[in-house]
């Protein structure tokens, strides 16, 4: 029985599983899957590198990947401002391995810890900006960048 004596109902149906079975294989061996979240930062460890608000790096062979979650605090002394303590910038950082395991961190400019080791590295906090300026706005914590350096502990 041809297509052209199907009834059209069948036919349709025919005609939709033939195109639905051709569709896209699998990646093999060699066509390894695309990173469903490319990083926006990619350095070697014992590099110092910066990270903005929201941004993904990954770092070393290792593949350690560090997002950047939130400013936590930030209670540092504004540029122009008379203040009894420096105050601080806190910021919470989520970290995996390529093995799947994570922890959540928070470093500090001013206060402990500045550095922590997790998952065999050691992530230490640089410098935190924007700085508060006393003659303007808080900035906006979407615009903060944290510097970073990470190297594998053993």
């Amino acid at each position: 029985m041809s297509t052209s004596t199907l009834p059209r109902p069948l036919a349709l149906l025919l005609a939709v599983t033939a195109i639905l079975a051709c569709g896209s294989p699998e990646p093999g061996p060699e066509e390894p899957e695309a990173d469903t979240a490319p990083a926006d930062v990619r350095a070697e460890a014992g590099e110092t590198f910066a990270l903005g608000h929201g941004q993904r790096a990954v770092v070393g062979p290792a593949r350690l990947e560090i997002v950047f979650r939130e400013v936590a605090e930030e209670s540092r002394c504004p540029e122009g401002a008379e203040c009894p303590t420096a105050g601080n910038a806190a910021i919470r950082f989520g970290v995996e391995t390529s093995d799947g395991a994570t922890a959540t961190i928070t470093l500090n400019t001013h206060r402990r810890p500045r550095e922590v080791t997790v998952l065999d590295h050691t992530i230490r906090l640089g410098e935190v900006e924007p700085y508060p300026d006393a003659t303007a706005a808080p900035p906006d914590r979407g615009s903060y960048r944290a510097t970073l350096t990470v190297e594998p502990t053993a």
